[in-house]
């Protein structure tokens, strides 16, 4: 028995060896075609569409797919290892590229490529608004919005800072662009109060629901002169923060810059008090009109809450945790850079205690504080 085994595994080793010997010249697809498209269709209801969303998972309809190695639209490559590729299809998310006039999917071979035109849908372009309304003249503004990538152009876009009560208007090109921010420098003769126009060939003009330093009705701005703070001991520069200062302040010469770690738990310290002003009522009784803003910046990450009042602690907003935390997603951090923060009014629509500014904490034990505060101001809610 063990040796008709042996004759038959014998007999079947030298079938295959002259099989595949015979047929080791045919491929098992055909090497010699270019791939062929048939149509584009979305990969979710497998229906044929004209055109393509940018983000849209789509399916390439056709043949010889198996020899292809790069895959574009237009300039930009979809990486191989993002697509799903068969012999009669490709499967793939339809990348984000620059707006274009024409557009084209390119496949690629050894044997040439093949291209074939595709409609882009992109969806609109938005500003929603500044991360830094107060940076200085010359410094970088930070624009917030949408799809900016697929509009914005570095070096060509522009950015306009106009103020038709004044007829100053300045404009600088844009230097940086991601998917939701663009970056521009603040032109030397920017005005206050100025409307940010974004411009470019693509999009049009877009404007910025907010102004560049604006403020109606203006709390504290810690500057000598101004609206000067209940509490000058944190004010910079001082003995522990000379000039020149780092970071630059945002507005003026001075900032309150807070640095302190607590060692008996349980006493309340106040950082910025203004109770030489008060704030009207109409900021209140409208409060759905109006927001409390201020510019922060966190040296070291607020691990637990920091209070911001303007009725003088009755009401307040905690910046970081409301309890002691050591989880990292919860602390509150601009990541060492200015940022407006935003407060709305409502908050305090209704709310009892004397209308007056306060940022303060009841501290906790052994929790370090580094942050600085400037330009609390209440303007009109962004339309």
């Amino acid at each position: 028995m063990r040796k008709i085994t042996h004759i038959l595994l014998a007999g079947f080793s030298l079938f295959c060896i002259n099989s595949c010997d015979k047929y080791k010249d045919v491929p098992f697809y055909e090497e010699n075609q270019l791939p062929v498209i048939s149509g584009i269709a979305d990969a979710v209801g497998n229906e044929a569409i004209d055109s393509v969303t940018i983000g849209q998972m789509i399916k390439i309809g056709g043949q010889y797919f198996n020899l292809i190695d790069t895959v574009k639209i237009n300039n930009v490559e979809v990486p191989m290892s993002k697509i799903t590729r068969l012999r009669d299809a490709l499967y793939f998310s339809m990348p984000r590229i620059p707006r274009s006039s024409a557009n084209n999917l390119i496949l690629k071979s050894k044997l040439g490529e093949k291209v074939f035109p595709i409609n882009v849908k992109y969806p609109p372009f938005g500003i929603t608004g500044i991360l830094n309304e107060y940076s200085p003249r010359g410094q970088e503004l930070i624009i917030l919005g949408e799809s900016m990538d697929l509009y914005a152009t570095v070096g060509v876009s522009k950015v306009i800072f106009s103020n038709s009560e004044s007829g100053v208007s300045a404009e600088n090109t844009v230097t940086y662009v991601s998917q939701n921010k663009l970056k521009v420098i603040v032109p030397d003769n920017a005005p206050d109060k100025a409307t940010v126009t974004f411009y470019s060939t693509e999009a049009g003009n877009r404007v910025c629901p907010v102004k560049y330093r604006d403020c109606e009705f203006l709390i504290e701005n810690l500057e000598i002169g101004g609206q000067a703070t209940r509490y000058p001991e944190w004010v910079v520069p001082n003995t522990t923060y000379p000039l020149p200062l780092n970071p630059l302040p945002t507005e003026g010469e001075r900032y309150s810059h807070i640095n302190k770690i607590s060692t008996t738990a349980g006493t309340t310290l106040n950082f910025i008090g203004n109770y030489n002003v008060t704030i009207p009522s109409t900021y209140y009784d409208n409060g759905e009109l109006y927001d409390l803003k201020f510019e922060i910046l966190t040296v070291q990450p607020i691990k637990y809450r920091i209070a911001v009042s303007v009725n003088w602690g009755t009401t307040w907003i905690p910046l970081g945790p409301s309890t002691q935390s050591t989880d990292s997603t919860l602390w509150f951090t601009t990541n060492k850079q200015w940022q407006t923060y935003s407060i709305p009014m409502a908050t305090w629509k209704n709310k009892t205690g004397e209308k007056k500014m306060r940022v303060w904490n009841t501290l906790p034990a052994n929790v370090l504080y580094d942050v600085c505060f400037d330009n609390f101001r209440i303007q009109q809610k962004a339309k």
